[in-house]
């Protein structure tokens, strides 16, 4: 997996102290480094690592939610689903979504999955919450975020179950 240089952490800590809110992928681009590595450059009171083999309890947890929006993005398009997540399983070397009411459906190739970051930083000046799964290749899979209401503040009890998630993994 990327693991930022000592150099990189202290630009990247350096561009997040200026602007909390900078996207990751923004600065991945600006210094030429996969977004992987500046998700782990961020400061410590930002992110979680969870091991890559807590991929499914943390879907299920995450499909217990709510209301949550799940984003997946390549070089022509960012994709947001809104709602609530299907459970999923495994099966045929994919984990699929597959269920009744939800509007995500698809299929994750999860073999691929390098590393899950928890991460708690601003976006566009507001709080922000998302597990974030990113391929082998340091690239973004995909974020699940917590939901917003109508009025764009976090779902409380949506929160608290991701607080919840971060405290259980920041401990471990």
């Amino acid at each position: 997996m990327f693991h930022p240089t000592e150099e990189e952490t202290v630009e990247v800590r350096s561009v997040i102290d200026k602007n909390p809110s900078e996207m990751t992928v923004k600065i991945a681009e600006n210094m030429g480094l996969p977004e992987v590595a500046v998700v782990e450059a961020l400061p410590e009171y930002m992110r979680v690592a969870v091991p890559c083999e807590n991929f499914e309890s943390i879907w299920q947890e995450m499909s217990t939610w709510e209301r949550v929006t799940f984003i997946i993005t390549n070089d022509g398009a960012i994709v947001e689903v809104v709602g609530k997540l299907p459970k999923g399983k495994f099966a045929h070397g994919f984990f699929n979504l597959h269920q009744d009411g939800s509007a995500l459906r698809g299929h994750l190739k999860i073999s691929e999955l390098g590393a899950i970051w928890l991460v708690s930083k601003p976006i566009f000046n507001m709080e922000s919450h998302s597990a974030q799964f990113f391929h082998k290749k340091g690239n973004l899979m995909f974020g699940v975020y917590v939901g917003r209401d109508q009025e764009r503040r976090l779902i409380k009890d949506v929160r608290t179950a991701f607080i919840n998630l971060w405290t259980k993994y920041g401990l471990e």
